[in-house]
């Protein structure tokens, strides 16, 4: 028997089950399922639980521990099928993927992270978030999870080691010394995670040293189990059916607006520790017997690669059909993962973790193939890096990056980012001439930022009028805005609030008016982008549409009270692609939207605004959706100009077109009075 099947659960596997069941559903967008992320974190508790049952066992049993059998051990289980999943993304990739914009370089990158399992460092370093809705494109995304408990089998064997040597030089008590080890860790780790997560959320999600206690939560189990008596078939009863409830709960009520992991994680957590315990204290309970059935058991065995697989093929078909979220054909990829699944545990997994054939047949010889295979995937990854570089070289692609690139000029200095401290210095943030005060200030969240090339390109042709940009991701210019993160809320608040701060205070030094842009389609919640663009990552106001309008109506009625003269800019088109992304996938012509799509997007909003404007009959309403669109249809390109970056920002060469037909109601704005 080996030392895995010694410890083998049935329910585990089936509690393995849940957890891919509430990762594939949050990736598939499975209405209701908006916590399933929470799946991997019962992952590690059942990865921290395993191993350390493992390996105390053995040192009980020898008083000693190999690494090297462990070791091999580890590879023989985690490597084959991941090696097939990162050369099958590569070779897949070079077709699904664009050899611009980063794509297939990224992914190239990524596997060479993957391979040497650093790639939670790769993503902490390369990606906007895991909930960010980039995310989307990124096949091997998913491996950070992988890479922090390779990282945890790294840590936490040779801990163990220096624990034995440690209690016999001491002549301390092994079992005691390591469970202290354990909590210390445990109790720093949570207090680390919960800490990093408001300081900075993404190195908490990805990060061993915050997720850390996860895996102590689970070694901490293997610990003390064996001193607590079985058979308590009411406590484990008990146990087993708050445990899963709170599993359960977790997957559905919780959500990326969250800050995560911090204090949220420990309710899955909790609740994995009390479905372990329970089925220690009760093996017959009823959550036991339902997690032991055959298809729970089934799906747990396949769980492994089925994480493997299901997220790379979603991220291929997403990218080749522009990042589109169709429910129906996401559950028919999850079930081919599923598939593909079963062949690599039956083919590739179990004849190299049973019968160790080749190099895989002793311990020292398989740390040796481990190695050396790691390193002989870096072959194809850096081939497909070098084949895009290659590729990006012919010039209609070239342009479509360079269009994916041109961003606003004042984006680095001025588009403020979490955390907020203090609004950035003035005078990088003027254009125009610096040396009188602004006469215009744009606020507002990225429909801000990508404005500011016009405001740019205003000023310097009427140096006499400098502008102030003021920007700050998410945040439209509302006094109140209510976020699923408060964290976000609280940052939101306080730009706001200075800006206003600042805006009062320029009154007396020649400000004369201030535009407000935001991305009103999704501030207030319109009900047709929403049916253009779905999925978890679509952020919902949690304040009714009446609200919100009132809200806006309180800021510019602030502004106006204080002499200013108001600018609001219309809704641009969102389209329901990226725009360079699709001229590069489907050429010119076949990137448009018929107007009357964008229009009935823009309908709620523009009869909000339009009733702001009649409240307030100085206020102007600035919509370029005439230089966007003619009479029938919405334009990807048009006069030679790429107009978005993405699917609902502008290029810096678009926002500069539209000065023309910006430019009187911006002087009339910005006059002297």
């Amino acid at each position: 028997m080996s030392q895995s099947q010694e410890f083998y659960r049935k329910d585990i596997d089936g509690l393995r089950a849940i957890a891919i069941l509430a990762v594939v559903a949050y990736h598939v967008r499975i209405p209701g399922v908006t916590g399933g992320f929470v799946g991997v974190d019962v992952f590690f508790v059942l990865s921290g639980f395993l191993i350390t049952s493992i390996l105390f066992a053995e040192v009980r049993r020898n008083g000693s521990l190999s690494l090297r059998a462990f070791y091999a051990r580890r590879i023989r289980r985690l490597f084959p099928a991941l090696i097939v999943v990162v050369i099958a993304s590569c070779l897949i990739g070079a077709v699904a993927l664009l050899p611009i914009f980063g794509q297939q370089q990224e992914l190239g990158r990524s596997a060479i992270a993957t391979a040497l399992y650093f790639s939670n460092f790769f993503f902490w370093l390369n990606s906007p978030g895991y909930f960010d809705q980039s995310a989307d494109l990124m096949p091997l995304l998913h491996t950070w999870s992988l890479a922090v408990e390779e990282q945890f089998y790294l840590v936490w064997p040779f801990l163990i080691v220096c624990a034995i040597y440690a209690a016999r030089r001491l002549n301390w008590s092994f079992e005691n010394l390591l469970r202290t080890l354990t909590m210390t860790i445990l109790v720093a780790s949570l207090a680390w995670c919960i800490w990093t997560t408001r300081q900075d959320p993404i190195a908490a999600f990805y990060l061993l040293p915050a997720r850390g206690w996860e895996l102590a939560v689970g070694a901490a189990l293997a610990l003390w189990l064996p001193d607590i008596a079985k058979k308590r078939p009411a406590t484990g009863a008990l146990c087993s059916v708050a445990g899963l409830a709170t599993v359960v709960a977790a997957a559905f009520v919780l959500h990326e607006g969250m800050e995560f992991p911090g204090r949220v994680a420990v309710v899955p957590v909790f609740g994995t520790a009390l479905i372990v315990l329970g089925g220690h204290l009760s093996q017959r309970n009823p959550v036991q017997m339902l997690l032991s059935t055959r298809p729970m058991v089934l799906i747990g065995l396949l769980s492994y690669s089925w994480y493997l697989w299901h997220w790379p093929l979603l991220a291929f078909v997403r990218a080749f059909e522009l990042e589109a979220h169709n429910p129906a054909r996401d559950i028919f990829v999850a079930l081919v993962s599923l598939l593909m699944a079963y062949a690599s545990y039956r083919f590739v997994e179990n004849p190299i973790r049973y019968g160790r054939p080749g190099p895989f047949r002793r311990d020292g010889t398989t740390l040796a193939a481990g190695a050396l295979v790691s390193l002989v995937i870096c072959l194809p990854a850096g081939a497909l890096i070098l084949l895009a570089g290659h590729e990006a070289e012919d010039p209609s692609l070239a342009e479509l990056d360079s269009a994916k690139k041109d961003r606003p000029p004042l984006r680095a200095a001025c588009h403020q980012d979490m955390p907020f401290v203090a609004l950035t210095p003035r005078g990088g943030c003027t254009t125009g001439d610096r040396s009188r005060s602004p006469s215009l200030l744009l606020w507002g969240d990225s429909h801000a930022d990508h404005v500011s090339p016009l405001m740019q390109a205003f000023a310097s042709s009427n140096p006499s009028t400098p502008t102030l940009v003021r920007s700050f991701p998410r945040c439209p210019p509302l006094s109140v805005y209510e976020k699923r993160n408060p964290r976000e809320e609280a940052a939101c608040h306080a730009f706001n609030d200075a800006v206003l701060a600042e805006a009062t205070a320029l009154i007396g030094q020649g400000l004369q008016g201030v535009v407000l842009a935001g991305r009103w389609l999704r501030v207030f919640g319109a009900p047709q982008l929403h049916q253009m663009r779905t999925g978890p990552g679509a952020y919902h106001a949690t304040l009714r549409l009446p609200d919100l309008a009132t809200n806006l109506a309180e800021t510019v009625d602030r502004l106006t009270r204080l002499g200013l003269r108001v600018v609001v800019v219309a809704p641009l088109p969102e389209m329901p692609y990226d725009v360079p992304a699709c001229l590069a996938r489907r050429g010119p012509g076949r990137c448009n939207v018929a107007r009357s799509k964008i229009e009935a997007q823009r309908r709620d909003v523009m009869q909000l605004l339009v009733g702001i404007r009649g409240r307030f009959p100085g206020v102007q309403i600035l919509d370029f959706i005439d230089q966007i669109c003619d009479s029938a249809t919405c334009y990807a390109e048009r006069n030679g100009i790429i107009m978005f970056v993405d699917d609902d920002h502008l290029t810096a060469r678009a926002s500069r077109a539209l000065l023309p037909f910006a430019r009187a109601s911006l002087l009339q704005a910005a006059a002297p009075d």
